[in-house]
C-alpha cells in the first residue's frame, strides 16, 4: 500500500472520530435534566392534649376571676 492510499485511511478516521466528537457534544449540550421539588410540610397545630390542658388553664384562669 502507498504511504498516498495510507494517508487518506487515517484522514477518513480522524473525520469519523471528530463526527463523532461533535455528534456527542451536541447531545450533552442538548440534555435534560428533571428535576422533582417538593416542600417540607410542618405541622403547626398543637398536639390535643397540650391545646385541651391550655383551655382548661384559661377557662380555670378567667372563672376566678368572675368568682
Amino acid at each position: 500500500m502507498s504511504v498516498t492510499q495510507e494517508l487518506s485511511k487515517v484522514r477518513e478516521q480522524i473525520e469519523r472520530i471528530d463526527a463523532q466528537l461533535k455528534n456527542l457534544q451536541n447531545q450533552v449540550a442538548y440534555s435534560t435534566i428533571i428535576l422533582n421539588l417538593e416542600a417540607a410540610v410542618v405541622n403547626s397545630s398543637p398536639e390535643p392534649h397540650i391545646y385541651y390542658y391550655c383551655v382548661h388553664r384559661i377557662m380555670m384562669t378567667n372563672a376566678s376571676y368572675l368568682a
